[in-house]
């Protein structure tokens, strides 16, 4: 599978430290690209993927700025909403290793564990702040339709309304 974002990328969308762990990063880029933003963007992730390299979603993958119905607006581009989907599963992971004994906490002599409930209001927060930049997202792939016309093509009986689906009834 072709990663959208690199470790290195993700690093410069979210503040994760110096010293990158990039097989823990690895780890939960492949699992929110294949799970999370395929939940947002349904059979069109298939198109991004085969798409990565094509100029016109260049735009769509780094962010730009669009015009719909008369007025501008920016979104921030798929690779800074898979950063905030890698992020969520990031904060969970970054302070546990797995070893032949069992899960383990990584702990030094000048440093506390942070509460586990600080995580997932870090992890659901973040969430719901890649849901609100989605919406943008969502407006600009809505206004290029000719240009990603499986994006919301209107002949699938399921909406694509930001991880929630509905089928229309006839």
């Amino acid at each position: 599978m072709n990663n959208i974002i690199t470790a290195n990328e993700f690093a410069t969308y979210r503040d994760v430290g110096k010293k990158i762990d990039t097989d823990k990063i690895n780890e939960c880029i492949k699992l929110a690209q294949s799970v999370d933003l395929y939940d947002v963007l349904n059979d069109f992730y298939f198109d991004l993927i085969e798409n990565l390299n094509n100029q016109d979603y260049q735009d769509l993958l780094s962010g730009s700025t669009f015009t719909c119905n008369g007025s501008n607006y920016y979104q921030e581009g798929i690779k800074s909403l898979l950063s905030d989907y890698t992020y969520s599963r990031y904060v969970y992971s970054v302070n546990t290793n797995l070893t032949p004994f069992g899960a383990v906490t990584k702990f030094s002599q000048d440093s506390t564990p942070v509460d586990r409930n600080l995580l997932k209001d870090i992890s659901k927060q973040t969430v719901i702040d890649a849901s609100i930049k989605f919406e943008m997202i969502d407006k600009y792939l809505k206004s290029k339709s000719s240009l990603f016309p499986r994006y919301s093509s209107g002949n699938n009986p399921n909406i694509n309304t930001n991880s929630q689906r509905f089928t229309v009834i006839k």
